[in-house]
C-alpha cells in the first residue's frame, strides 16, 4: 500500500530533481542544499479557545499539527494568485449536516499574501464544478503558524446537489530568490500526514493561457493544513464514520489479505466500543471488536485475514458497523473493496527496469547513475535502455523504441518504468530519474521500495536454456518455456503476452552530459531488437500448463554476440497502466552452448573419430544395435545403408 512507501518517499521528495524536458507544475520544497539565511523570529501562533461542546472540526484531521518552515511548499516558478483546496467528500460533510461554519483556519509555513478562505461546493468532481460558495472571506493579515479567520457571516452546510466540498485558501506565490536560491517565502504551503490524506486541487493558470482546477501533486506530501469550525447544538456523542477500505489487489492462500480501513467517530466523545463485521462475498468471515479507540481525526487500522479454501478468482471484501455502544445500528454502514485470490506463486527471477534515455538528453547520466545505485543494491534487474530522440538523433534509435516509448506512455528524459507498475500511484507508468549525483543512492532506495511493493504474483516461470545460437551463420534461436499455475488463466485470462528483447552492451558513441558533448561515452543495455512483437506475442499453451514459444532471428553482422543478451518477460496488456510484469528473466548469448556442425564419421557423437565409431557401425551391421542408438550419422558414404564400405571410410578418416 502506499503508506509502506512513505519513509522513503518523504525523504526523497525533499531532494531537487532536474528533468530534461518539462513537466506539469508539481509543488516543490527548498532544495536541501540551499546555503543557510538568517531568519527572521517566527511569530507566535495565535492562542484559539478550546472548541466548546457544540463545536466539531470539520476536515481531513482534527489536530494542530503543521509542516516546519523548513517542510514548506510551493511553486516558486509562478508568480500569480492561487486557490488551493482539500476535497471533502460528501460523506464526511454530510456528518455537519445543518449545523454552522463560524470560522475557518489555515496553517502556513511563512506569511502569505493576497489571503482569503473558503468552502465551496462541487456539483461534479471530473472536471472539478463549483456550483456554490458556501463561504469565502478575505483574511488582511497573516503570520507563519495557524490563522483563525472567524467568518463575518457563518454559513449553514447543507450537502444537498452536492458532489464534493472544497475547502481552502487564497495565497499569492512569491518567487525571490537570494544568491540564486529561493527563500523560504516561496515555499508557505504546509501540508501533514495527518489521518487519512485527501487530494489537494489548486487553481491558477498552470501552464496555459485559462486558470483551472488541477491536482498537481500537493497532496503526495500530506494533507493541507486548513480546517472548518462547525457549531451544532445536535452533535451526537458517537457518530462512527467509515472512511476508506483498501485491501492489495492479489492475495495469495499462503500470504492472506492485508487490508487498510480507514475511520473516525463524528461525535463529541471518544469512541471506545463498536463492532465491524468482515465479510468475504457476502459471508461473515470474521467480527473486530473497537481494534481502535476513535475520535474525530479519522484514524486507520491495519487488518490482515487469511484466505483458507478461498476459491482464485475476483473476490470483495466488505465491512460494516454493526454495533456502536452495545446497540445495534440501525442503518448499517458498509464499504467494499475488490482483490484477487490465487493459490500459490512462483518466486520473482528478474525485476524489469525499461530505461527511458536519449544521447541527446544532458541529465540523462544522472539516471544512469541512479539504476547503476538500484543495480549494485538489488542485483536482479534486467535493464533494457529504450533510445528516444530528443535535440539530436540518437543512433541507437529504432521504430521499435519509438512504438515501445508510446505504448509505456514515455514523455521525459531520464526515467524508467519499473516492472511495468503504477508504484507512484500517478496513473503514469514512467518515474523520473534526473536526480542530483548525491542523491542517488537514497533515490535508488526508493525505486528498490517501489520495485517490492508490486503484487502482481509471478504465476508463470521463465526458462531461456533452449536457446541456441550458431556463430556461422549468426542464427539466433529463442526458445522461451515454462511454467504456469492452475490458476494462471483464472487470473489473468487471455489479456497476457510474452515479450523477447535482445540487448548489446559496451557500445561507443557521444553523450550529452551537463552541457557538453562526451564524444566516446559507453552505452550499455542498449535495446537493439524486439524479436516478439512490440507488445508481446501470445503465449502457447500447452494442456499440462506449461508453455513454450520459438523465435528465430539473424544477429545483425554489426553486432557483437559475445555484448549481448536476451531478456523474455510475461506481462500484462490491459488498458492504462494495467501492463504489470508477471516474470522476467535474462540470458547472455556468449553463455549458450553453441550449435557444432556434425563431424563425418562421428558416429557416436563424443566429438572425436576413432575406433568406437568402427565398432559402433559393426554393432549395426550385426543387427546387435541400430542406427537410432546413435547421435551420429553411420551411413558416412551417404550411399542409403550402412556396411563395410562405411567401416572402411571411417578408418580412413582415423588414418
Amino acid at each position: 500500500m502506499k503508506k509502506l512507501l512513505l519513509s522513503v518517499c518523504m525523504a526523497v521528495a525533499c531532494v531537487a530533481m532536474t528533468q530534461a524536458q518539462a513537466l506539469v507544475p508539481h509543488f516543490s520544497r527548498a532544495p536541501q542544499y540551499q546555503p543557510l539565511m538568517m531568519k527572521q523570529a517566527m511569530p507566535k501562533a495565535p492562542v484559539f479557545k478550546a472548541l466548546g461542546e457544540n463545536e466539531m472540526y470539520l476536515g481531513p484531521y482534527a489536530g494542530d499539527a503543521i509542516a516546519s518552515p523548513d517542510d514548506g511548499l510551493g511553486l516558486p516558478g509562478y508568480t500569480q494568485t492561487f486557490l488551493m483546496g482539500v476535497m471533502l467528500p460528501v460523506d464526511m460533510v454530510k456528518n455537519f449536516e445543518g449545523g454552522t461554519l463560524k470560522a475557518i483556519r489555515f496553517g502556513v509555513c511563512a506569511s502569505i499574501e493576497d489571503g482569503a478562505v473558503f468552502l465551496l461546493k462541487l456539483s461534479k468532481t471530473s472536471p472539478i464544478t463549483v456550483s456554490d460558495t458556501v463561504a469565502w472571506q478575505t483574511v488582511d493579515a497573516t503570520s507563519a503558524g495557524w490563522n483563525l479567520v472567524e467568518l463575518t457571516t457563518p454559513a449553514v452546510i447543507d450537502t444537498e446537489g452536492a458532489a464534493a466540498f472544497l475547502l481552502g485558501y487564497q495565497y499569492k506565490q512569491k518567487n525571490t530568490s537570494s544568491g540564486g536560491y529561493y527563500t523560504n517565502d516561496c515555499y508557505p504551503i504546509s501540508a501533514v500526514d495527518e489521518g487519512v490524506v485527501l487530494p489537494t486541487y489548486t487553481y491558477g493558470k498552470l501552464g496555459s493561457s485559462m486558470a483551472s482546477w488541477a491536482d498537481i501533486g500537493l497532496s503526495d506530501y500530506g494533507n493541507l493544513s486548513v480546517q472548518g469550525i462547525v457549531e451544532n447544538e445536535n452533535f451526537p456523542d458517537y457518530n462512527l464514520t467509515l472512511s476508506s477500505l483498501q485491501c492489495v489487489p492479489f492475495a495469495g492462500a499462503d500470504t492472506g489479505l492485508d487490508y487498510l480501513l480507514s475511520m473516525s467517530n463524528i461525535g463529541t466523545k471518544t469512541l471506545e466500543d463498536y463492532d465491524l463485521n468482515l465479510l468475504i462475498d457476502g459471508e461473515v468471515v470474521e467480527t473486530l471488536h473497537a481494534p481502535i479507540a476513535l475520535t474525530q481525526t479519522i484514524s486507520t487500522y491495519e487488518g490482515h485475514l487469511s484466505l483458507d479454501n478461498l476459491a482464485s478468482g475476483n473476490h470483495t471484501l466488505t465491512v460494516q458497523a454493526v454495533k456502536v455502544v452495545g446497540e445495534e445500528v440501525a442503518d448499517v454502514k458498509e464499504l467494499s473493496a475488490s482483490f484477487i485470490a490465487y493459490a500459490h506463486a512462483f518466486p520473482r527471477q528478474k525485476q524489469l527496469v525499461e530505461h527511458v534515455t536519449s544521447q541527446g538528453c544532458t541529465y540523462c547520466p544522472l539516471g544512469e547513475n541512479v539504476l547503476k545505485k538500484l543495480e549494485e543494491l538489488r542485483g536482479d534487474l534486467a535493464w533494457v535502455s529504450i533510445h528516444g530522440n530528443m535535440n539530436v538523433t540518437d543512433v541507437f534509435n529504432t521504430t521499435e523504441c519509438n512504438q515501445l516509448l508510446s505504448y509505456l506512455g514515455a514523455s521525459s528524459f531520464p526515467s524508467a518504468v519499473f516492472n511495468r507498475y503504477d508504484a507512484g500511484f500517478t496513473g503514469e507508468l514512467p518515474r523520473g530519474l534526473g536526480y542530483s549525483a548525491q542523491y542517488a543512492a537514497v533515490v535508488a532506495e526508493m525505486f528498490s521500495e517501489e520495485i517490492d511493493s508490486n503484487p502482481t504474483p509471478a504465476l508463470a516461470t521463465i526458462d531461456l536454456s533452449g536457446t541456441t545460437y550458431n556463430p556461422e551463420t549468426r542464427e539466433l534461436n529463442v526458445v522461451v518455456s515454462g511454467n504456469v499455475t492452475e490458476d494462471f488463466s483464472t487470473i489473468f485470462g487471455t489479456q497476457v503476452a510474452l515479450t523477447v528483447y535482445a540487448l548489446e552492451d559496451s557500445l561507443v558513441a557521444r553523450q550529452l552530459n551537463n552541457g557538453t558533448w562526451v564524444p566516446n561515452a559507453v552505452h550499455n543495455h542498449v535495446l537493439r531488437d524486439v524479436i516478439s512483437a512490440v507488445k508481446g506475442s501470445p503465449i502457447n499453451m500447452n494442456e499440462d500448463n506449461t508453455y513454450s514459444n520459438t523465435y528465430t532471428i539473424t544477429l545483425n553482422e554489426a553486432w557483437k554476440p559475445e555484448q549481448m543478451r536476451i531478456v523474455a518477460f510475461i506481462g500484462r496488456t490491459g488498458a492504462g497502466v494495467n501492463k504489470e510484469v508477471i516474470n522476467t528473466d535474462l540470458l547472455n548469448i556468449k553463455d549458450i552452448k553453441t550449435e557444432q556442425p556434425a563431424q563425418v564419421g562421428d558416429v557416436t557423437g563424443d566429438g572425436k573419430v576413432d575406433v568406437e565409431d568402427v565398432n559402433a557401425v559393426i554393432n549395426i551391421i550385426l543387427k546387435t544395435k541400430t542406427a537410432e542408438d546413435y547421435p551420429g550419422v553411420a551411413d558416412v558414404t551417404a550411399d542409403g545403408k550402412v556396411d563395410v564400405e562405411d567401416v572402411n571410410a571411417i578408418i580412413n578418416i582415423i588414418l
